[in-house]
């Protein structure tokens, strides 16, 4: 929707939060007010949205860029005089912590099925390499990064690390923030020797069933990580004689 150069809408533009997780990872709040777009979106009165944005630093690009990788948003009509009070309840913190319980959980149990319930479909995990960015799909994530990790090269030399004490711990709620009661980033640190995760969730409480279920869901997935455990690398690892 073109606005044109009046300062009618900008002047309610801002950022609201920017937060580096990362060398290569970053997420943002913005507001931006937009007019009246009744043939493309539609809406007859002018909205102000707000948006979650996950950027990656993408290296392979000369001299290194930032990409916005993801993006969720909610809206609200710019008149209305409540619209910086995004209606969000308690009930709406519980029901996304319980959410991303499930997502914990599922993690931590490599339990490839689970983690399809709180991770939609059309979701994908990216993250940033020095070659460039990589995009997963829900069904690898699930069924190769999630059910089969202590398989993979990375991880499999740490496969004995998988019921200790220290990598549970290492799991922590960094933060929860809404964007209004249906939209919400989740940053969470996951321990996976032998790295250690921080975790971008972007998540959507949806009304139209999934597999049989509404409610909150993981749209959009993104990570950085710094080195952990390292130095306990097994020798053996699950599938060596």
């Amino acid at each position: 929707v073109a606005r044109g150069a009046s300062n009618e809408y900008a002047v309610h533009d801002r950022i609201v939060s920017i937060e580096f997780l990362g060398r290569a990872c970053a997420s943002a709040k913005v507001q931006i007010a937009l007019p009246p777009a009744p043939e493309s979106t539609p809406t007859t009165t002018a909205v102000l949205y707000t948006d979650f944005l996950t950027l990656l630093r993408d290296d392979s690009i000369d001299g290194g860029a930032w990409r916005v990788i993801a993006k969720i948003y909610s809206s609200a009509p710019l008149d209305d005089a409540d619209v910086r009070a995004d209606g969000v309840t308690p009930a709406d913190f519980s029901d996304v912590t319980r959410a991303v319980d499930g997502y914990c959980r599922s993690n931590r149990r490599c339990d490839g099925e689970g983690m399809a319930r709180i991770f939609h479909p059309a979701c994908c995990l990216t993250y940033a390499l020095p070659d460039g960015i990589v995009v997963c799909d829900a069904d690898e994530f699930c069924r190769v990064r999630v059910a089969g990790r202590w398989e993979q090269p990375a991880h499999r030399p740490y496969a004995h690390l998988r019921g200790d004490p220290r990598v549970a711990a290492a799991d922590t709620l960094v933060s929860v923030d809404f964007a209004g009661p249906r939209a919400c980033r989740v940053v969470l640190r996951i321990g996976c020797p032998p790295f250690l995760w921080t975790d971008v969730l972007l998540c959507l409480k949806l009304t139209a069933p999934v597999y049989g279920r509404d409610g909150w869901w993981i749209v959009a997935k993104s990570s950085s990580s710094v080195p952990f455990l390292q130095g306990e690398r097994g020798e053996e690892g699950p599938h060596r004689k």
